[in-house]
Order: structure tokens, then C-alpha cells, then sequence
């Protein structure tokens, strides 16, 4: 009983999980620190993943929308702005490759102007 975890951050640790691909480890990270309410790490992690082009394209748009919604809720880190169009950005340019002509504009106007393209 006295071991019993006490904190969410506790909760996670304990638990005895093992990805059985790359993609689940990236979808079980972004659950963790959305449970953790850790946003910044959370787009530090999306970051790399992006800078380092391990994402397929469901997992890039689940990244795209969580910069966006969190922007809608007011709980963005102006610091971070940079960041966040550059994980928005990296969705409009898959987008435009594979000729989604109609939903590019939408997700460009969320740009800053000065990065929409």
C-alpha cells in the first residue's frame, strides 16, 4: 500500500509498457505528456521527431492540430512561436505534396504571416 504511486508522473513510471513499433512510442509519448500537462516538453519532443523526419503523415497531423488547438485554448508559449509554425509548416508542405489544394489555406492562415507560404 505504501508504494502505491501518488503522482500521475509516478502512475506512468510504474507502468511496465513496451512500444512494439517506432510509431507507438511516439503516440505513447504525446498521451504521457498530454496527461502530464507538459506542453513544452511535449513540443520538444515533436520538434525533434520532426527535424529529424521521423514522422508519417497521421502522426505529423495529430502534431499539427495539437499546436492548433493548443493556440486556440490561449496556452501557447509566445517564446515558443517559432516552433510551433515550424511543426504546422512541415504539415502545409506534406499537404501540398500530396495536392490537398483544399485544406492548405486553412492550415496557412495559422501562420504568422511572415512564414505563411
Amino acid at each position: 500500500y505504501w508504494n502505491t504511486p501518488t503522482s500521475l508522473s509516478k502512475v506512468l513510471k510504474e507502468v511496465d509498457w513496451k512500444p512494439r513499433s517506432e510509431s507507438e512510442l511516439f503516440y505513447h509519448t504525446i498521451q504521457a505528456q498530454l496527461i502530464l500537462d507538459d506542453y513544452s516538453s511535449l513540443l520538444d519532443s515533436m520538434l525533434e521527431w520532426v527535424k529529424a523526419g521521423q514522422t508519417e503523415p497521421h502522426l505529423l497531423r495529430l502534431m499539427a492540430h495539437i499546436v492548433l488547438v493548443n493556440r486556440s485554448l490561449g496556452l501557447e508559449d509566445s517564446s515558443r512561436r517559432s516552433d510551433e509554425e515550424l511543426i504546422i509548416t512541415q504539415y502545409t508542405k506534406y499537404l501540398m505534396k500530396e495536392d490537398k489544394l483544399n485544406v492548405i489555406s486553412w492550415y496557412v492562415s495559422r501562420l504568422s504571416p511572415q512564414v505563411q507560404l
